[in-house]
């Protein structure tokens, strides 16, 4: 068995043939053997005659993505199906291994997702949801999952209840659960929320990466249009009031550095990492009041009335954060030093209370 073995690519397509085309040239020339399932329901076909091993599944025109995705699902003769849709481009870092490694080794696992790279912007999407009440009914929120990483042979993930429409699914899930036919549109959240409510799992790693090329020929906006109506309809087939989402975010490239915020209580230190994780940096199990990293706070406080740092359990957190991240503590004016031995593995940028930037512990500060 090859690690790819047990693996199928299915593809969503409407009216945007040429990005059709980029796609699976850009497969092709990474993964020339993996077998590619097409679910096209536009009325434009893309000429994919020059590339083999792509057979297409017939649906209805405008049938909506749901019934493009259901179909793929049904006529998959492999185990696991990678999800893309046209816009999507597979580069050299489009590694399917990894994710694949995973959710070959979690028999509970029905979707591992990925992260996209638009306008050279990383996007690493992890949600789970979060159900309140408010005046007017019931919110359904999705916020950032956060938490610790998984291992699983060498490879992190996250834990998470929704992805991208990227990633790897387990095809015996899709058929399970199966995409709401009557949305065309504003199908993602429906399908994920009602996923939760199963024994499947999802999960998220940035090990899974391919590029998001989007494009929007001639009337295609018109037709994307229609999703403000579908959203509506999930709205009452769940009961909500209205649904809050927290945007993929953009997220710094790679060679961002993390960020430990530091200075005196009360400085403004809260406020520095709210804004570096709206821009992007991984914030992991922050609280929502003081935008606190609860192990490394009382990593800090055990230290502060110790003398001494427990490095191992500090390398633990640090390891967990997804990079680049972002660690905000006061306690820090007194404990940095205590840090050094492990941060230097990050070189991470240190605001301090008096706004300098520095690429390293700055032992001349009193600590």
């Amino acid at each position: 068995m090859t690690d790819l073995d047990g693996l199928t690519i299915g593809i969503t397509a409407f009216n945007r043939p040429e990005c059709l085309e980029r796609l699976v040239e850009s497969i092709r020339g990474r993964f020339p053997g993996l077998p590619i399932l097409l679910a096209d329901n536009g009325w434009q076909p893309a000429d994919l005659s020059g590339w083999s091993g792509v057979e297409t599944v017939e649906v209805d025109e405008d049938c909506g993505l749901s019934a493009c995705r259901n179909a793929l699902a049904a006529a998959c003769p492999t185990e696991f199906m990678v999800l893309a849709e046209e816009d999507f481009v597979f580069d050299d870092r489009t590694e399917l291994e990894p994710a694949l490694s995973v959710i070959r080794a979690t028999p509970d696992m029905g979707m591992i997702g990925g992260s996209l790279e638009s306008e050279r912007q990383l996007q690493h999407y992890a949600r789970n949801f979060r159900r309140q009440a408010v005046p007017e009914g019931d919110a359904l929120r999705a916020i950032p999952a956060g938490g610790p990483m998984q291992r699983t042979g060498g490879v992190h993930w996250r834990p998470c209840q929704m992805v991208f429409n990227w990633g790897i699914l387990r095809t015996a899930m899709a058929e399970e659960v199966g995409w709401d036919e009557n949305l065309k549109l504003a199908e993602h959240v429906d399908f994920f929320y009602r996923l939760a409510e199963t024994y499947w799992t999802v999960g998220h790693t940035s090990e899974l990466l391919a590029r998001h090329e989007r494009h929007e020929p001639d009337d295609y906006g018109k037709w994307r249009q229609r999703a403000a109506g579908y959203l509506e309809v999930f709205l009452e087939k769940h009961n909500l009031a209205r649904f809050e989402h927290t945007a993929a975010t953009d997220e710094p490239l790679k060679s961002s550095r993390p960020v430990v915020v530091m200075g005196i209580g009360h400085s403004g230190t809260t406020i520095v990492s709210r804004m570096l994780s709206a821009l992007g940096f991984y914030a992991g199990p922050a609280d929502e009041e003081y935008a606190e990293h609860p192990g490394v706070r009382d990593l800090n406080e055990e230290a502060i009335q110790s003398g001494t740092l427990d490095l191992s359990r500090a390398l633990d957190h640090l390891e967990d954060m997804a990079a680049p991240w972002v660690v905000k503590d006061p306690r820090f004016v007194h404990t940095l030093n205590e840090w050094t031995p492990i941060l230097s593995r990050w070189q991470p940028e240190l605001p301090a209370s008096g706004g300098e930037l520095s690429g390293r512990p700055d032992t001349r500060r009193p600590l």
